[in-house]
């Protein structure tokens, strides 16, 4: 929360010293250099962000339920109401594929992921996600519990 803080703080000041900037007639050089700072600015606040919600999944514990892949036959999803995102992380040293389960229980393929990248895909909470290696195998089974919720990939 804290961290949310400081960078509405960070954007405000840019804000004001473009305002300030612009009235005293500066030159286009430097207001391009305060839109690149601002910039800057925001991607720090973003991976701040995204620090602080790996943070929090450490501290509270998982943010997801993770199923067997043995499970998978008598997953499907279900009408959701309640939107959440599922960030998707590859630690492993191999790509994988993310399908989501239908209604009826079938893969729909959505994205592959690189090894050691990132993917977040909005959903809901009763929707269920498999993770495969490039065979079609199971290896883990994802359905989000909170808003924001992390399927780390080992």
């Amino acid at each position: 929360m804290q961290t949310k803080k400081q960078l509405l703080v960070a954007l405000s000041a840019v804000n004001i010293l473009s305002i300030a900037g612009a009235a005293q007639a500066v030159s286009l050089d430097q207001l391009s250099q305060i839109s690149q700072e601002a910039n800057n600015l925001y991607q720090q606040g973003k991976d701040i962000a995204d620090k602080a919600d790996e943070h929090q999944t450490n501290r509270k514990g998982q943010q997801n339920t993770s199923t067997a892949c043995h499970n998978e036959h008598g997953l499907r999803s279900k009408k959701g109401n309640v939107h959440t995102r599922m960030k998707f992380v590859n630690n492993s040293a191999k790509e994988v594929k993310i399908y989501w389960l239908n209604y009826s229980g079938d893969r729909v393929f959505y994205k592959s992921i690189a090894p050691h990248a990132k993917y977040v895909q909005p959903t809901y909470k009763t929707h269920p996600w498999v993770v495969t290696d490039r065979h079609e195998n199971c290896m883990s089974i994802f359905v989000s519990s909170l808003p924001s919720a992390i399927a780390e990939i080992r």
